[in-house]
């Protein structure tokens, strides 16, 4: 362990352990020069452990950076919605839509490990045609979302700070919401409370 990592942990105190593969990082080349390492890594202190003792990191899919994402996930129960969700791409209409995103995000996962194991220039085309085929789906998911606020990136920045930067970010990883801004400048952090600024917002937006 080099001095960087020694102050690191020093620091922290604690690293997180992860799901997923056990590299984040590939250095791009082939065969006998290639080099895989676990670069990247998430750490907390023991307060920040205590108060969110479920915290999961998972090494999501390269799709372009030789670096994995990392996600980590605290283990708060997400808000339940009692209207069902609705997409409103067109591409996304399709009652199969989310088996076939789940489809897409499995064979990636099978390419990266292939690759990693044979790292051949055939397993790297593989890998970067399915990469590419779910950058697709998640174009439209995004579009989806987009579409689903009712406002653009960059018409009006500031209801994106109110809503679509805490909300809709989080919502292509997984359907909760903690908190939201409203248009006092407050934020709402009762699960109660934030039901009704979040239908108030968007009754605004579409009136």
């Amino acid at each position: 362990m080099d001095t960087g990592q020694q102050m690191t942990i020093k620091v922290y105190h604690q690293e997180l352990g992860y799901k997923g593969s056990p590299f984040t990082w590939w250095n791009g080349r082939p065969n006998e020069e290639r080099i895989f390492k676990r670069l990247d890594r998430i750490c907390v202190n023991m307060t920040f452990q205590t108060l969110f003792p479920n915290i999961e990191v998972e090494h999501l899919i390269r799709t372009g950076s030789d670096h994995t994402p990392l996600l980590m996930s605290c283990g708060e129960e997400a808000m339940k919605f009692v209207k069902p969700f609705k997409f409103l791409n067109f591409g996304a209409k399709h009652e199969s839509f989310m088996e076939v995103l789940a489809i897409r995000k499995d064979v990636v996962r099978i390419k990266e490990m292939l690759f990693e194991e044979d790292p051949s220039v055939a397993n790297r085309i593989v890998l970067q045609q399915a990469q590419a085929e779910l950058k697709k789906y998640l174009s439209v998911e995004e579009q989806y979302w987009k579409q689903k606020a009712g406002m653009t990136w960059f018409e009006e920045e500031d209801k994106n700070t109110i809503f679509f930067h805490n909300h809709v970010n989080g919502k292509r990883q997984k359907l909760q919401l903690k908190r939201i801004q409203n248009y006092d400048g407050a934020w709402i952090e009762s699960q109660d409370i934030l039901s009704n600024v979040a239908v108030e917002f968007f009754q605004k937006q579409f009136t």
